[in-house]
Order: structure tokens, then C-alpha cells, then sequence
């Protein structure tokens, strides 16, 4: 039901989405992944409820911005792969294992953060190496990727 009081609003089609995944899945090869970004609440649309009907739809994917956002998808029983493309750090490394997320890395010490917290919860950690040819991108400029392949030998967990 439309609130009168509102001075706008947004309607999700739930079919719409479908119909959309369907559209862009036409288009893919059979082996090809399909992510959804919903990063900034889904657009201001509903991280959750955008979310979720992205995934019933057939995206293979969520794409959020922070290792806060990827959380709240996890704490609504979300379960479909996530990808965080903004800047972590760190001591994020923890949370982000813990969720299951995927992560673009942009330095060596975030790269071995994530391969230990990986490592200490059991699982991998899949970091997402994104080259950069400008300054608007988060990733590692072209010029690193020798010596940052050098600091991303895996790290065995010890028993």
C-alpha cells in the first residue's frame, strides 16, 4: 500500500528482477558466474530484501562494499557466495573469513591477514587480485604483481 505522506517511494518488482537475471544469464556462457551488486543498501532498495530476490532469481553472486555489509547479508541466512570490491583492511581479516567472504586485496599485509584468518578458521579465504591501470580503482598497480605474488604463498594451517 502507497503512503500519501511519502514524498516518494520504490517499488521492487520481484518479477522484473527475475525476468532481468533471466535476460543477463542469456547472455553468459554455461560456466560463467553471474554477481549482483548491492552494495549501499542494495542502492537504498534493501540490502536483505534485494538480496534475497536476487538470489531465488539465479545470481550466483553478491557483491556488497564493506566486510560490514557482507555480515548483515550472513546474519539474514544469506548463503550465497559474497564479494567485498571495497577497501579492507587488516584486522578485518577475522570477520571476514568467519563469513565466508571473498575480498579484493590491495596490499601484501591485507593478502597475508586474510590467508592466516583463512587459515585459523579452516577455510579459504579467496582474495580477488584486481590489477589497476588507474588511480580510481581499488587493486594492486600492475607494476606490484611480481613481488605481491611473491607474499601470497599460501599458509599451511598447522594441527
Amino acid at each position: 500500500m502507497i503512503n500519501p505522506d511519502l514524498g516518494s517511494w520504490c517499488e521492487i518488482s520481484v518479477e522484473a528482477i527475475a525476468a532481468n537475471i533471466s535476460t543477463m544469464r542469456q547472455g553468459l556462457s554455461l560456466h560463467t558466474k553471474l554477481g549482483i551488486v548491492v552494495k549501499g543498501n542494495a542502492y537504498g532498495h534493501g540490502l536483505v530484501l534485494c538480496a534475497r530476490e536476487f538470489v531465488e532469481a539465479g545470481a550466483d553472486w553478491l557483491v556488497v562494499n564493506s566486510a560490514t555489509e557482507a555480515a548483515g547479508l550472513r546474519a539474514a541466512g544469506i548463503g550465497a557466495p559474497v564479494y567485498i570490491c571495497g577497501p579492507i583492511f587488516p584486522a578485518e581479516a577475522e570477520e571476514i573469513a568467519r563469513i565466508r567472504a571473498s575480498a579484493v586485496i590491495s596490499d601484501a599485509a591485507t593478502a597475508s591477514a586474510l590467508a592466516r584468518a583463512g587459515c585459523e578458521a579452516g577455510r579459504t579465504v579467496l582474495p580477488v587480485l584486481s590489477c589497476v591501470f588507474s588511480s580510481r580503482q581499488l587493486g594492486i598497480f600492475s607494476r606490484w604483481i611480481s613481488p605481491c605474488r611473491w607474499s601470497m604463498r599460501p599458509i599451511r594451517r598447522r594441527h
